[in-house]
């Protein structure tokens, strides 16, 4: 999924351990995030850098924020591209609501905080750094799960192919990173979307 909203000029790397990891996470909301990150990225390589997508064990959560550096198990999911990075006047404000660099028209501001949202609300959070003219990484961090979650006919993904059905659906859209986004959110949930 994610390598079909980068473009042919952006290299995608992923990094993923021998051993399976876990998280107790909600997987529609978590494509969502890792497809609102690597949107973010492809748009400051300006569609041409390198993506990479590690995932990871960490014995704790990283003092951030407003918070102390916390002890547990968890799964640490880091994207890092080679963009423009972020200025750290803005860094403070990334996960606002609405809250955007990009041109009018180009971006909505509610794709860094869906992520911190979805990562809050998981039971982990979101790291950023940052370097102008270097690029950017967020880690999310996501409670680790001793046990594989449920894949079978109650899965999110049984119950979303079972929505559309192979149902066809016109998607009208003036932005094309929205467009992009909800085709590939409508394909998941068995629609046909043109």
């Amino acid at each position: 999924m994610v390598r079909s909203l980068l473009g042919s000029r952006i290299q995608l790397d992923v990094t993923v351990p021998d051993a399976l990891l876990y998280a107790e996470a909600d997987v529609a909301q978590f494509e969502t995030a890792l497809v609102n990150l690597s949107v973010n990225a492809r748009d400051a390589m300006d569609g041409e850098g390198r993506l990479a997508i590690t995932v990871e064990a960490a014995a704790f959560l990283p003092a951030m924020r407003h918070h102390p550096e916390r002890e547990g198990a968890y799964v640490a999911i880091s994207v890092r591209d080679t963009g423009t990075g972020i200025a750290p006047e803005h860094l403070s404000r990334i996960f606002e609501p609405f809250f955007t660099t990009k041109d009018v028209g180009k971006g909505t501001g509610l794709g860094l905080s869906q992520v911190f949202g979805f990562a809050k609300q998981s039971g982990g959070d979101v790291n950023v750094q940052s370097e102008v003219g270097a690029g950017t990484r967020f880690t999310i961090y996501l409670r680790s799960s001793a046990r594989r979650p449920d894949v079978g006919a109650g899965s999110s993904e049984s119950a979303a192919a079972a929505l559309g059905h192979g149902n066809h659906v016109l998607l009208v859209e003036g932005n094309s990173d929205v467009g992009d986004f909800a085709s590939h959110m409508l394909q998941d949930l068995g629609y046909e979307a043109t």
